[in-house]
């Protein structure tokens, strides 16, 4: 009987340390995969989409606590030759006060640079410093996803290429001192009545942003629903 209980008792040890093996060489495959579609240098990570395409993000592996992402988030064009099309996460990084993107960024992805972990806004050291956001006006941008900078305090203005089309809901909400955004393109972008809204609750677009468009198309934001009660003045020389 005894014999029978200690053949079932290393059975059944034999089989939890196979399973406790299988799931270490998944783990295993799964960060030898993670390290292989990613690098991360200066605190900064390009990950390797399904596209084929890189997206830029915070290092979120244990050693990013040794290393700060820089005071300038300078996105490059391509990475290993292949284009940069993304923006991922950098929420709480706050070091940060200037982003400059490149031509071929096509997405600010949802909750980007949004600062979750504010606990009180008296709580200075945990306020996203980001202070501009710039593409350069032929670039590739279409949209801003939703909550990209939600609780960026301190943002105040942002530049927007020609392409861009779409606002996501709450990509601005409570940036409480963003009074210039700059958009080149031509027609008023789909979503811009909900981008300071949070979740299901409308909230008016705040009345001291001044909306800077190309000279031809003021007259089309002037008359726009969303932009009619905004100041709208042409882009110039020296604006930039």
């Amino acid at each position: 009987m005894e014999n029978r209980h200690n053949k079932f008792l290393t059975k059944k040890n034999i089989a939890i340390i196979i399973l406790i093996v299988i799931i270490l060489f998944i783990s295993i495959i799964s960060i030898y995969n993670g390290f292989k579609n990613s690098e991360e240098i200066n605190g900064v990570v390009f990950e390797l989409n399904d596209d084929g395409y890189y997206t830029i993000t915070k290092d979120l592996s244990f050693f990013s606590i040794f290393e700060k992402v820089p005071n300038e988030l300078v996105v490059p064009n391509t990475y290993k030759n292949k284009p940069v099309t993304q923006i991922g996460q950098f929420s709480c990084e706050h070091n940060i006060e200037l982003v400059l993107a490149s031509n071929n960024i096509e997405r600010i992805n949802q909750n980007a640079f949004c600062c979750r972990c504010l606990n009180s806004i008296n709580h200075v050291s945990n306020i996203m410093h980001l202070k501009e956001v710039v593409f350069p006006q032929n670039g590739k941008l279409e949209s801003i996803a939703s909550y990209a900078f939600y609780q960026c305090l301190n943002l105040e203005r942002v530049i927007l290429p020609i392409n861009f089309k779409y606002f996501g809901r709450g990509c601005f909400y409570s940036c409480d001192n963003l009074t210039e955004i700059v958009m080149y393109c031509e027609n008023p972008p789909i979503g811009f009545d909900k981008a300071f809204c949070r979740e299901t609750y409308d909230f008016p677009i705040p009345s001291g942003i001044t909306i800077y468009v190309p000279k031809e198309s003021v007259q089309i934001y002037q008359n726009h629903m969303d932009f009619k009660n905004l100041t709208i003045i042409p882009i110039t020389d020296n604006l930039l």
